[in-house]
């Protein structure tokens, strides 16, 4: 058995010396062969460009539709040449399409006259006129004590927050909160610096 292992390993080596050449590795094979030659090539559709919508607006397109609340700014949907961003002088400044400086401050497309005109109709049946009664405003102070003041702040700025505009101021005359003497020093040892004296008026 010894002998006939040894006789097999031989021939064995026999016909690999007697090989011209050797084999070559393909690492990256072409794509003649069979096995890549079969595959179907992929069909990559191309999506179509549909032109921009301004194109295809009429004249007396209703605009409180196309715009009806606060966005960024789509160049495709406003019918207008407008033109923002630095250049040099005696050049055009860029266009309306691929402009960061129109994307990134906020614009007031939506509060177009005709816009505000019809957001005060939808409002206007929920509102009431104004008593007659109270033509001054002494009766005004009487009736409704109590003031409330807040701020709005615009500015250029990628967001239209601002953080001054949490801020509320209440003011309310003491008079008119008609507390007993403990009730009213109470009050006036928390509000400390916040009650005038002078005009008699707390404000929070």
């Amino acid at each position: 058995m010894a002998f006939n292992k040894q006789s097999n390993v031989s021939t064995n080596l026999e016909n690999v010396c007697n090989y011209d050449d050797f084999r070559v590795l393909e690492l990256g094979p072409n794509k003649s062969n069979n096995m890549r030659g079969n595959r179907r090539k992929t069909a990559y559709k191309k999506t179509p460009v549909h032109p921009p919508r301004s194109n295809k607006m009429p004249v007396d397109q209703d605009w409180p539709s196309v715009w009806p609340v606060a966005r960024v700014f789509h160049p495709a949907s406003v019918p207008l040449p407008l033109h923002q961003g630095w250049v040099e002088p005696g050049t055009t400044p860029p266009g309306k399409f691929a402009n960061a400086e129109l994307m990134k401050i906020p614009n007031f497309l939506h509060l177009t006259p005709p816009a505000i005109q019809r957001q005060c109709e939808a409002l206007k049946k929920f509102c009431t006129e104004w008593p007659k009664e109270l033509n001054t405003d002494e009766k005004i102070d009487r009736h409704f004590p109590i003031q409330i003041t807040t701020s709005d702040y615009l500015h250029s700025s990628p967001t239209i927050r601002d953080a001054r505009a949490r801020i509320v101021t209440l003011q309310v005359k003491l008079s008119t909160l008609h507390l007993n003497s403990h009730a009213k020093d109470k009050l006036l040892r928390l509000v400390k610096e916040r009650y005038d004296p002078v005009n008699d008026i707390l404000t929070i």
